[in-house]
């Protein structure tokens, strides 16, 4: 749709792009990492780019994806 707002994004977010702690007790992001894909987009565009990568039904796309 045109009437969404645009914001500046990753653009490909995934596992592969996304520096984490190794705490047990309480994991943390600590970095994006690959900025090569980042622009301007509309505002749904990371959801719908996230629900792409990967199989169908895998770990990302159930406990990640939600959540972007």
């Amino acid at each position: 749709p045109d009437n969404v707002s645009i914001h500046f994004t990753h653009g490909d977010i995934h596992r592969g792009s996304i520096m984490g702690s190794s705490g047990v007790d309480a994991p943390r992001i600590l970095a994006l990492i690959d900025w090569g894909q980042s622009g301007w987009y509309p505002e749904y565009w990371e959801h719908c780019k996230a629900r792409h990568v990967g199989e169908l039904k895998n770990e990302w796309k159930l406990l990640a994806v939600p959540h972007i």
